[in-house]
C-alpha cells in the first residue's frame, strides 16, 4: 500500500510532453504536484510504500505493483521460494515421466535406457571426436559412454 497520493516532480525536457499529454500546466523548471498514478514509467523517483503481506514500510523506484500487491523483499523471496518448493512438490509426476520414459525407449529400442544400446554409445563417443573433447572421452582405452 502506498503512503502517498501525490508527489512533487520538477518539469524537465524530458518528461514535458509525457505530463502535458496527462492534462498537467508544467514548463521547463516548474515544481508540480502529480498523482502517483501519473508518475512517468521510467521514473527514478523512491516512494515509501507499506508491504501488504508484512506491513513494513519501504522504498520503490516508480510504481511498481505487483499481482495487486506491494512486497517488501523478504516477503517477495518467501513467496518465490514457495512457488519453486511447490513446483517439485509432486514426485508422483516424476516418476510418471519416469516411468513413461521407460516404456517409450522399450517400445523402441527393447531397453529402457537408450544409452544400454551400442549404436547410441559410438553416436555419442562421435560427437564428442567432433566436439574436439577427445581427452574427455577416451583415456587408457576406457571409454566415458
Amino acid at each position: 500500500m502506498i503512503k502517498i497520493c501525490e508527489i512533487d516532480i520538477v518539469g524537465n525536457s524530458k518528461t514535458l510532453k509525457y505530463y502535458r499529454d496527462k492534462g498537467y500546466d508544467i514548463n521547463h523548471g516548474d515544481k508540480i504536484s502529480i498523482k502517483l498514478y501519473d508518475l512517468i514509467p521510467t521514473s527514478s523517483i523512491k516512494i515509501d510504500c507499506y508491504c501488504d503481506i508484512c506491513n513494513m514500510c519501504y522504498n520503490i523506484t516508480g510504481n511498481v505493483n505487483r499481482n495487486g500487491l506491494y512486497r517488501c523483499n523478504n516477503c517477495s523471496k518467501i513467496i518465490r521460494s514457495d512457488k519453486i518448493k511447490n513446483l517439485h512438490k509432486d514426485l508422483s509426476k516424476s516418476e510418471v515421466i519416469i516411468n513413461k520414459s521407460k516404456k517409450t525407449n522399450t517400445d523402441r529400442y527393447g531397453v529402457d535406457s537408450p544409452m544400454k544400446l551400442d549404436f547410441f554409445k559410438k553416436k555419442l563417443k562421435n560427437s564428442f571426436i567432433d566436439n574436439g573433447n577427445q581427452q574427455q572421452q577416451c583415456n587408457n582405452n576406457h571409454c566415458v559412454c
